[in-house]
């Protein structure tokens, strides 16, 4: 895959990655079919930027 764009443009949408984060910017009801409670976001979320806060969760 080619991100056409500078790195820290895309760091913020890697950086929120994650169920209870921003999601997986994937397919979501297919997620949720199997009971991972997912939200995928449109947008940057700064509540999310903090690597040093994420916690380690399973589906």
């Amino acid at each position: 895959m080619t991100v056409d764009a500078p790195p820290e443009r895309i760091w913020p949408w890697l950086a929120q990655l994650g169920q209870g984060r921003g999601g997986l910017y994937s397919f979501e009801r297919l997620e949720n079919l199997i009971g991972c409670r997912m939200r995928n976001t449109d947008r940057i979320l700064p509540e999310h930027q903090d690597l040093s806060a994420v916690p380690s969760r399973t589906c």
